[in-house]
């Protein structure tokens, strides 16, 4: 026992722990709700977070994935500012010229990204099929932890050796 207790385990043994609040394209049906991960030794399990549908659960085998990836959208917004108090300050501490400089708009740029994580699986019917993971908070990390940890459980693949045709 540590300073906090045991660690928590659950009926499937140690889990990587919940990456909370992200959306999932490539499954049908399920694309307009928020979802959780929890990475177990042996599967990753999703569940439904919205409203209405919290006891929605899809699950994929770690031996069932074939590649996992980690992108980045980037996007880069312009955000002008107007005050009209610093135009009404900068008026009366220095005159006409003070509230032109004073109104005189901000310009701030903003840069933010979202996660992804692009998950190649062979589903139960022998078929390639690919889902996206997009994570929903800005800035966030945790979509690389939770791809990197999936790429740690995912079984080692050896490259071929002897004469490769290409």
């Amino acid at each position: 026992m540590g300073l906090f207790g045991k660690k928590k385990e659950t009926d499937k043994g140690k889990k990587f722990g919940g990456h909370w609040g992200f959306a999932i394209k490539g499954i049908n049906g399920y694309e307009k709700y928020t979802w959780s991960a929890t990475l177990f030794p042996d599967e990753l399990v999703m569940k439904c977070i919205t409203k209405g549908v919290k006891d929605t659960e899809l699950a994929l085998k770690i031996s069932s994935i074939l590649d996992a990836q980690y992108s980045t959208d980037i996007r880069t917004f312009t955000q002008s500012k107007s005050s009209l108090t610093k135009g009404i300050v900068g008026g009366a501490l220095f005159g006409v010229p003070g509230a032109i400089v004073g109104s005189s708009p901000k310009v701030k740029n903003t840069t933010e990204f979202h996660g992804n994580i692009l998950i190649a699986y062979k589903s139960s019917d022998g078929e390639t099929k690919n889902i996206i993971l997009t994570d929903n908070t800005v800035n966030s990390f945790q979509g690389s932890k939770l791809c990197e940890a999936i790429k740690e459980k995912m079984p080692k693949k050896e490259p071929p050796t002897g004469r490769i045709e290409l």
